[in-house]
């Protein structure tokens, strides 16, 4: 990682628990104290379920998240009771927990990690507005945003895709 680091490259790692997380941010901490860079995006894919400690280190480094809100309806159970028995009460508490993240300031795509879950922004735009946390929603405004621009700069991409047009939006305000 420290060599993909020092190479320019984006880093991505996949996690899912909290023991996950945390292992990836220790070396992403180290490697950004070693060798800092301004602009790197790196990134969790998943980020299900982080504790509030690591959701601040990751905003503090700067890092972002790949997240698949299609995870909740299709995997995890529309009450969240499969995961439930899988993680517990605490951890489901914190499942994809979109609001928190996003209030914390943390850069968050949206994505369908296919074939798991559909290929479908609309859908995963739903679960977002649909979280069985209703205190973990978040509006259709920045649902959209996490499949749109924010997959697109996440990616470095964000000057050629990711926006939509104005007229889109004036549509999109109205429902």
């Amino acid at each position: 990682m420290r060599k993909a680091h020092q190479a320019e490259l984006q880093l991505s790692v996949h996690t899912v628990s909290d023991r996950a997380t945390e292992q990836a941010l220790t070396i992403y901490e180290k490697i950004l104290d070693e060798h800092p860079r301004k602009d790197h995006r790196h990134r969790f894919e998943h980020f299900e379920i982080p504790t509030r400690e690591q959701l601040k280190r990751t905003v503090t480094r700067r890092l972002a998240a790949g997240m698949q809100p299609m995870f909740v309806p299709v995997c995890e159970g529309p009450d969240l009771e499969g995961y439930r028995k899988f993680i517990g009460e605490e951890r489901v508490k914190r499942a994809n927990a979109f609001r928190t993240i996003i209030d914390e300031g943390l850069l968050v795509a949206g994505g369908s990690d296919s074939p798991v879950t559909p290929m479908s922004a609309l859908q995963g735009v739903q679960a977002c507005l649909t979280h069985p946390l209703e205190e973990q929603r978040i509006s259709l405004y920045e649902a959209l945003r996490l499949f749109t621009i924010n997959s697109a700069k996440i990616g470095f991409e964000e000057d050629i895709k990711g926006r939509l047009s104005s007229l889109s939006i004036a549509v999109c305000r109205l429902c």
